[in-house]
């Protein structure tokens, strides 16, 4: 089932998935501002045809800064992922032939996938109130998005999953499911690491009802010992986040009357509230699309051929519905508890 929609496009048959909507990318706009992007979106995200040449963003020094969302975005999430096209815009002799398998198989599937999505505030200032600043919880989604892509077989689990904010490096560990000592896998050489590092990143949007990110990683995967079990990969993943005008058939829009709703109060928007240290936003269905474009490796014969230009893509739509009595800070409906995941007790 090709790359997985947040986790940067691994393919099932290069053992795992992927790792979620994703993070990273510079402070973003003001609400009600466009155009702080380190690079544009919007039009990366138009349609992909033969042809299209979709051109790697800019890898420069410093260029990955850790990506903050919109604070309806805050809180712990079912998506229901569903497959939408594969495109090879540069022709087929680009693709390696894991992507067209899993282009083949997603288009014979049609069976959405469904898993959980965590965003989460983490105490940190934030453009869009003095108070929430939201960001992915990395390490959680990578859990889930891994299990629900088919990383996880009878022969492999899961270890560990951590984020290290800083770095912005996030590392994915399957192993054997043994309950035996991290030691003793290393040693046995049974430890597979996904290992992925963001080289850069944007955000762009109007902050009140669509929100657009574009993150560029380099995938590994390695060995116990850190030895390549695969040639490195670079990919981009982008995210179209859109939600409808909540309470537009209530009260005009950029209103301040104050409402009730299940969530508690609000004031009335554009799209159902605006973000103030008191007043909370209410949550309804939000709905993303996401592409996940692959490059070939700089320096290399093939990207030169490609003029540094994307050589697949792979599109999904999802639907993100709120699960009931979770909040934005990691307690109730989460499955591992905390950001950093042991899943051994070693």
């Amino acid at each position: 089932r090709a790359p997985t929609p947040g986790m940067r496009g691994v393919t099932r048959r290069a053992l795992v998935g992927s790792v979620a909507a994703s993070p990273l990318s510079l402070a973003p706009a003001p609400m009600g501002a466009v155009g702080a992007a380190a690079y544009p979106i919007a039009g990366r995200l138009a349609p992909l045809r033969k042809g299209s040449r979709l051109h790697q963003p800019p890898l420069a020094p410093g260029s990955a800064v850790e990506l903050t969302y919109p604070p309806w975005l805050a809180g712990l999430w079912l998506a229901r992922v569903s497959f939408e096209c594969f495109t090879a815009p540069l022709g087929s002799s680009f693709v390696d032939l894991d992507d067209l398998a899993s282009a083949a198989e997603s288009a014979e599937d049609n069976n959405d996938l469904k898993y959980l999505m965590r965003f989460v505030t983490d105490g940190g200032r934030s453009p869009w109130s003095s108070r929430m600043r939201v960001v992915q919880d990395r390490a959680y989604n990578a859990v889930e998005e891994v299990r629900a892509f088919g990383g996880e077989t009878e022969d492999t689990r899961i270890v560990s999953a951590a984020y290290n904010e800083t770095q912005h490096l996030l590392e994915v560990v399957l192993a054997p499911p043994r309950p035996v000592s991290t030691a003793e896998r290393w040693l046995a050489g049974e430890e597979t690491h996904l290992v992925i590092r963001t080289l850069a990143s944007s955000a762009e949007g109007d902050g009140e009802c669509e929100w657009r990110t574009s993150e560029v990683f380099e995938q590994r995967l390695v060995d116990g010992l850190g030895l390549p079990l695969a040639p490195p990969t670079i990919v981009e993943t982008m995210v179209r986040f859109s939600r409808p005008p909540l309470l537009a058939d209530v009260q005009p829009a950029a209103t301040t009357t104050a409402l009730e709703s299940a969530s508690g109060p609000v004031r009335a928007g554009l799209c159902g509230g605006v973000s103030t240290d008191a007043v909370r936003i209410p949550r309804a269905a939000v709905k993303a699309h996401n592409r996940i474009c692959k490059y070939a490796l700089p320096g290399t014969v093939a990207s030169r051929l490609s003029g540094e230009c994307a050589v697949s893509a792979f599109d999904y739509e999802w639907v993100l519905t709120p699960v009931d009595g979770a909040d934005s800070t990691g307690g109730e409906g989460d499955s591992l508890g905390t950001s950093d995941y042991n899943l051994y007790s070693s």
